[in-house]
């Protein structure tokens, strides 16, 4: 069965960061009615409910985090794979039906990334609120504060890029230019990719 198609989903997906953007304010506004609802009970703190979103989904974002980062990749390798060797990396090879299951896998894992990281940022920006409307904004609340917001809005930008350069139709090494004179094989397409997963492997 077909999905459905409408014009406003053929204009959020002609910029893919269009589409990232209207998820993203679609979880915000349900964290933050989330929170609205929370806040009505009597044992409610702006503190306690941050803790209670950062015990609940840091773990998981750390987890699923690293895991969506490797997975978009070999994604990235894969789509650059199926462009300089149709022949063992398309659609129709195993490979290439493999490659399409692992390239849905990573669009999907970064989406929940960014939903969770919204989550989180919603928390923080509510504390702040609360801080400062209490008078409470000293300046070591609002360097912690910054600190978190920073942390999880460069996370958050650096997994939506991803998301972005998995989702798109275009490779990203040999689309055009002088990357794809540099990487026209296959094996110096794998070389590179690995270089950039041994990487990720020393940082983590």
């Amino acid at each position: 069965m077909a999905t459905d198609k409408t014009a406003f989903d053929d204009f959020l997906k002609e910029a893919l960061y269009r589409d990232i953007l209207f998820r993203v304010v679609v979880w915000a506004i349900v964290a933050g009615l989330a929170t609205c609802y929370a806040r009505g009970s009597a044992e409610f703190t702006s503190i306690a409910h941050l803790q209670r979103v950062a015990d609940s989904l840091a773990p998981m974002v750390n987890t699923i985090g690293v895991t969506a980062i490797v997975f978009s990749v070999v994604a990235l390798a894969l789509k650059d794979l199926e462009n300089v060797s149709p022949g063992c990396w398309d659609q129709s090879s195993t490979a290439g039906r493999l490659g399409g299951i692992i390239r849905r896998l990573a669009g999907d894992l970064t989406l929940w990334v960014i939903g969770a990281l919204v989550t989180l940022l919603s928390a923080v920006v509510f504390v702040a609120f609360d801080a400062y409307f209490a008078g409470q904004m000293t300046w070591g609340n609002f360097r912690a504060i910054f600190m978190m917001f920073s942390v999880f809005i460069l996370f958050a930008a650096i997994v939506s890029f991803l998301n972005v350069l998995v989702r798109r139709s275009v490779p990203l090494l040999t689309n055009a230019g002088k990357c794809k004179s540099v990487f026209s094989t296959a094996q110096r397409v794998a070389a590179a990719y690995a270089a950039v997963l041994l990487l990720i492997c020393l940082v983590v």
